[in-house]
């Protein structure tokens, strides 16, 4: 008996944050027996029609619609991977929440994710619309806990060396100075 892999989506639920990919890769993880839940925070105009996907396709076990959270650290604490699967993103901060929480992220190789998820290393970067491969990648780190939590790791290095937001504005300061 395998145990569940708890996986995790915050954002908007709107067209560009892209949940449905998500749901479509939960319908592949259940049809390969892979044990997970999926914490979806958020609220938004696609609720009804993503929660209408889960009623469809037997998925209200595995998939938990939390609303809107306040308290996103202890989210964050309760994952093993966070899942984004937006069709376009600035920086993302759910992403680098993640990251800054040790939790490794896949998601899709779109706009300014390889410039946070270093591929293979502190998460995967999936060919957008992939959703096969996404679930693939889901269910070969989820069945390995050493490399989760090494990817967990590296993601919090990740963002520590590149998006220290204090050092940041050190170094600014230091380049702006006459």
């Amino acid at each position: 008996h395998r145990e569940v892999i708890v996986l995790g989506n915050a954002g908007r639920m709107v067209e560009q944050k892209g949940q449905m990919y998500l749901l479509m890769a939960a319908r592949i993880l259940k049809s390969r027996n892979f044990p997970f839940r999926l914490l979806l925070a958020g609220t938004g105009r696609l609720k009804n029609q993503l929660k209408g996907f889960c009623r469809e396709n037997d998925l209200l076990n595995e998939v938990v619609f939390l609303d809107f959270i306040y308290e996103m650290d202890g989210f964050y604490r309760n994952l093993d991977i966070y899942l984004s699967a937006s069709l376009h993103e600035g920086t993302s901060h759910a992403v680098l929440e993640a990251m800054a929480a040790c939790k490794p992220v896949i998601a899709f190789n779109i706009s300014s994710m390889p410039e946070l998820v270093a591929d293979g290393l502190s998460g995967y970067l999936v060919p957008f619309g992939q959703v096969d491969e996404y679930a693939g990648r889901i269910i070969e780190l989820g069945t390995d806990r050493k490399k989760m939590i090494n990817m967990g790791g590296k993601a919090r290095e990740r963002v520590e060396e590149y998006f220290n937001f204090e050092r940041n504005i050190q170094e600014f300061v230091k380049l702006a100075t006459p």
